[in-house]
Order: C-alpha cells, then sequence, then structure tokens
C-alpha cells in the first residue's frame, strides 16, 4: 500500500482571531439566580413565575379578611336522580354493546 491518503479534509469553518481572543478573555456567563427558596427534599418542586406570585399576593388579602375562599358546593343529588342517572348509564352501556356485537357477530360475550 501506498503512504498517500485517500482523501483529504478541508476545514472551511472561518474563525476570526479576534474573537476567539475576546471569548477566552470574556468571563463565564453567570447561571440566573435562583428566586425561589430550595426545598429541603431532593424530589420534584413547583416552579412559580413572578406573575402568579404576584397574584396570589393579592388574592391572600381577601381571604384573610375572614372570607372564606372555598366557593359553595352544590347540594348533592337526590336518591331519585342518582337512580336517574344509574339508569342511564346502564342504558348507554347496554347500546354500546350492541353496537360491537354488531359490528363483531362471531365474537362472544
Amino acid at each position: 500500500m501506498s503512504d498517500t491518503p485517500k482523501f483529504t479534509v478541508i476545514d472551511r469553518r472561518k474563525f476570526k482571531a479576534d474573537e476567539e481572543k475576546e471569548n477566552a478573555q470574556a468571563p463565564a456567563p453567570e447561571p440566573p439566580a435562583v428566586t425561589a427558596p430550595v426545598a429541603p427534599s431532593a424530589g420534584p418542586r413547583l416552579v412559580v413565575n413572578e406573575s402568579k406570585r404576584e397574584a396570589a399576593r393579592v388574592e391572600a388579602p381577601e381571604a384573610a379578611s375572614g372570607q372564606e375562599a372555598e366557593p359553595e358546593l352544590p347540594p348533592p343529588p337526590t336518591a331519585e336522580e342518582s337512580h336517574e342517572q344509574k339508569t342511564a348509564y346502564d342504558a348507554s352501556a347496554q347500546r354500546l354493546e350492541d353496537m360491537v356485537r354488531a359490528q363483531n357477530p362471531a365474537m362472544g360475550p
């Protein structure tokens, strides 16, 4: 075999000596400062944006003034309404079962 290479690598990247010197002398950029306190646990943490914090600060005085922050819940369904809902649920489940069987007649229940 011969000692001559079969191909030549040509580096076509553009380098400017001045930029390389400036980049070498410039200090590394500082990492962004952490604004939220660090939790002692090593698990996942909730990250809160500043706008959400401000909204929480605005809402907090209203809740602290003695007013309940929880909205009133609607009354629970009556026994009659619960029975109607269960009947409607069972009927729709049966309709779906009939549709599936109609599409796959060879398939068992």
